[in-house]
């Protein structure tokens, strides 16, 4: 189909073609500037076509390939901007110009229910067949569930799947899961019976879930240990994508352990995002970082109602009244619905994808391809209901594959940037002007620069004394980050009223020794506290008493706005020994005094005031 405007390739090209000085045609033959690459146009013509041809098949570096008189239009082969440009000013009566793209065929397969499957065409599978076939087993998935009927007909030939490994129960799949969640990802394709799974890929079984509970109450369950060995299991073994439809339970740093190792040697993993219906509740382990949360969809690409959103979400599928291969016969299959069904859709979609890409394309090359192509739903750009949108593999296979860009998009990294504003020793953050140039979800992580961090887009934080900090920004969009700091310097107002200016400053949080001659003598300090504080503290700590007394007993006071004494304070705990507190909950913006007596003996206390 003919488009009425320019792709961007080729307006770039144009508008080279059209602003190039002209001295730059006379260029002699020795000029090292690279080679230029041919390119298949379609010229749009009005007026004389025949006229147009021949100017055209005049020009050195342009050949005509075809000519269409009910189109009005010539397909040519251009070598470089020199042969464009002629093209396009030279001729007359050009309407337009625009690449000559190359079209696939759509694969349908002729396995018999497959006009009961929605969920391959909704994804693109039968464009991606069309372009670079079914799959091959250079790629292996490992599913790791119920287990898998290994006799059904849809599931062989039994070279491509591998014998289960049993974590629990036996190796029978007593709870059909299994096998249905295995023919959406690897049912085999195109051979005239049941279903068409998503890629030809190595399907590799892991039995981690086991019938549980009566006849009228079964549930397929299994423990955290068991499907964390299997995930260490199945990377070792050389699967390159783990299937879990399956989850539950809370956070478990065993299990975290076991999808960062997969992800680590290379695998991508892709787990069902929940059917709790929960719009703040990706269930584990699809909540992982390093694993891929699937939603669910219904034919209509709604959001179906059962199916987890939340901030973890990543994509969503096919979910809802999903055919597929079932654990009843050798030649049964059911419609299940679920996340569990959506996430072997994208498992395989990620499994064909990944078998025409070249050599060297990584975890994250496939992982990125699949988000920055997907389908985007519901809100612009990523949501917690669809994520970044429908999986789409033809697209996948576009970026991918041969005709793409052959290796991923390459992901653009995040781009930090935010402004600050003080109020005394608060400081208040900024960093909305974050951005990231394909959309991705940034998280925002803050450092003020005195041991205090925070999280968000904006953020506040008091520091406890006057002084000069670098703040720092790190904003991460998943794949890449970006870093950026200022330094800014706060200062307590002068609170006023100081009627001691000799009397020694303490600093927040410093420890400062004093040292005590004997009975009555005393030492005084005063620190001040900025409006707004919440808390103060001051404490001394000194030697421990024995046995028998203590050879040194200091006592603690402390008074608001001027020095306490025997008679005159607001807090004195007067204790035995040495270590003595006293915290003010409220205090009153100005100065707070602080005098350390020795009650009896001689010795040191450390001295601490601390402003929060």
């Amino acid at each position: 189909m003919n488009r009425p405007f320019l792709p961007s390739f080729l307006a770039c090209l144009l508008l080279l073609a059209l602003v190039t000085p002209a001295a730059a045609e006379d260029a002699p033959a020795d000029d090292q500037r690279g080679e230029e690459q041919p390119a298949s146009l379609i010229i749009g013509v009005e007026g004389d076509l025949p006229a147009a041809v021949g100017a055209l098949e005049a020009i050195n570096g342009l050949e005509v390939v075809h000519v269409s008189p009910q189109g009005a239009f010539v397909a040519v082969e251009v070598d470089g901007l020199r042969a464009l440009r002629l093209a396009s000013t030279a001729v007359p009566g050009v309407a337009y110009v625009e690449e000559d793209e190359t079209r696939y065929s759509q694969a349908i397969p002729n396995d018999a229910r497959y006009g009961d499957q929605y969920g391959p065409e909704m994804m693109g599978a039968e464009e991606a067949w069309g372009a670079v076939g079914y799959g091959d087993t250079s790629i292996s998935v490992a599913v790791l569930d119920t287990g898998t009927r290994h006799g059904h007909q849809d599931l062989t030939p039994t070279s491509r799947f591998s014998a289960t490994q049993v974590y629990t129960g036996n190796s029978s799949d007593n709870c059909g899961h299994g096998t249905h969640v295995a023919g959406t990802v690897g049912a085999t394709t195109n051979n005239g019976i049941g279903v068409a799974g998503m890629s030809q890929a190595q399907m590799m079984t892991y039995k981690v879930l086991d019938a549980t509970g009566g006849i009228f109450n079964i549930q397929c369950s299994g423990s955290t240990s068991s499907i964390a060995q299997a995930v260490y299991d199945a990377t070792d073994d050389g699967a390159d994508i783990i299937s879990m439809s399956l989850g539950g339970g809370g956070y478990s740093q065993s299990f975290e352990n076991a999808i960062d190792y997969a992800w680590n040697n290379g695998v991508v993993v892709v787990a069902a995002s929940g059917n709790d219906g929960a719009s703040n509740g990706v269930s584990y382990p699809a909540a992982y970082d390093n694993a891929i949360a699937v939603g669910a969809l219904d034919a209509d690409k709604g959001k179906a109602s059962y199916s987890n959103a939340g901030d973890e979400l990543d994509v969503v599928a096919p979910g809802s009244s999903v055919l597929s291969t079932y654990n009843s016969s050798n030649s049964s299959y059911s419609s299940l619905s679920g996340t569990s069904m959506a996430t072997p859709h994208v498992s395989g979609a990620l499994a064909l994808a990944w078998s025409c890409a070249p050599s060297g394309t990584t975890n994250a090359d496939v992982r990125n391809a699949m988000e920055s192509t997907a389908e985007d739903l519901g809100a612009n750009g990523w949501d917690r209901s669809y994520g970044h949108g429908l999986v789409r593999v033809d697209l996948m296979v576009d970026v991918l594959c041969d005709g793409g860009t052959g290796g991923g998009p390459t992901n653009t990294a995040p781009t930090a940037a935010f402004t600050t504003t003080t109020d005394e020793l608060t400081i208040d953050v900024d960093g909305t002007a974050s951005s990231d140039a394909d959309g991705d979800a940034l998280t925002h992580s803050w450092d003020f620069g005195d041991g205090s961090t925070a999280t968000g887009a904006t953020a506040s934080h008091t520091y406890a004394a006057d002084g000069t900090y670098t703040v720092t920004l790190t904003v991460d969009d998943g794949t890449d980050t970006d870093t950026t700091s200022t330094t800014v310097t706060v200062e307590a107002s002068d609170p006023g009223g100081d009627p001691d200016p000799s009397t020694p400053n303490l600093t927040s949080g410093q420890t400062v020794q004093v040292s005590l001659s004997g009975s009555g003598d005393e030492a005084f300090y005063k620190i001040a506290v900025p409006a707004g504080a919440n808390s103060i503290t001051v404490s001394i700590d000194g030697p421990s008493c024995g046995l028998f007394g203590c050879s040194f007993d200091a006592d603690l006071y402390t008074r608001d706005a001027a020095r306490p004494t025997d008679s005159a304070w607001d807090c004195r705990p007067y204790q035995g020994g040495s270590d003595e507190t006293c915290t003010d909950t409220s205090p009153t913006a100005g100065y707070l005094y602080v005098r350390v007596d020795a009650y009896s003996g001689s010795g040191t206390v450390d001295l601490t005031a601390t402003v929060s």
